[in-house]
């Protein structure tokens, strides 16, 4: 998926997904910490604003200098073969 956003500072992303077929197993895979708290990821510009079983939402504290490149690498895993969805809203 490609998107393009113009300014994401205090933008807010809401990732959703199906808890009966993925598993989050890192929320911000740019760091050590796989299990953060709500709050500041250390070494990142990301805030973890929420996290449940089948969504997380976070926000970037400052404009990145590059038009293009990766804001968080968020990890699932498979908990069944097939497709599911992932859904990814930006507020």
């Amino acid at each position: 998926m490609n998107t393009s956003i113009d300014n994401i500072q205090d933008k807010v992303f809401t990732v959703s997904y199906d808890d009966s077929k993925l598993s989050l197993d890192d929320v911000c895979a740019q760091t050590w910490d796989k299990n953060p708290t709500v709050g500041d990821i250390d070494d990142t510009d990301i805030t973890l604003l929420s996290k449940s079983s089948s969504q997380i939402q976070f926000k970037v504290n400052k404009s990145l200098s590059s038009t293009s490149g990766t804001i968080n690498l968020i990890r699932f895993k498979a908990l069944s073969s097939g497709t599911t969805k992932i859904t990814i809203t930006v507020q």
